[in-house]
């Protein structure tokens, strides 16, 4: 799981213990591009299931987030009972120009039409 992609491998595929409301840990790894590029792995994130219940109008499962790529600092994910990703909070950037992280889910669309019309507003007045 690549940290600078702002968690998009858990919104495509989320781990099956999010799932289940379960423990889990993972490395985070992290493209750092300035003055050049590197790549790092910024230690373990752990995630450690907290609770159940409702969280901006869905059910969540809520998860504190440790370990030592971390530090001493704290981060909170709350996922949908489906897997989706509906807020996250980190104390560490994931881009040179961040100094932390706020990823919440506004909306979502479904279908095939829906990802037309996604796609085609992510591209306008490009030459």
């Amino acid at each position: 799981m690549l940290y600078d992609f702002d968690f998009s491998e858990w919104i495509a595929h989320p781990p099956r213990e999010i799932l289940l409301g379960e423990d889990f840990a993972v490395d985070l790894p992290l493209f750092w591009i300035k003055n050049g590029v590197s790549l790092s792995n910024l230690g373990r994130l752990e995630m450690t299931y907290a609770e159940s219940g409702e969280h901006r109008g869905n059910q969540f499962h809520y998860y504190h987030a440790g370990g030592t790529a971390l530090g001493s600092d704290r981060g909170e994910f709350w996922f949908a009972e489906d897997g989706r990703l509906l807020d996250a909070v980190m104390p560490i950037p994931n881009h040179s120009e961040y100094r932390d992280l706020r990823l919440r889910l506004i909306d979502t669309t479904r279908g095939e039409q829906a990802w037309r019309a996604l796609l085609a507003r992510h591209w306008e007045g490009c030459d």
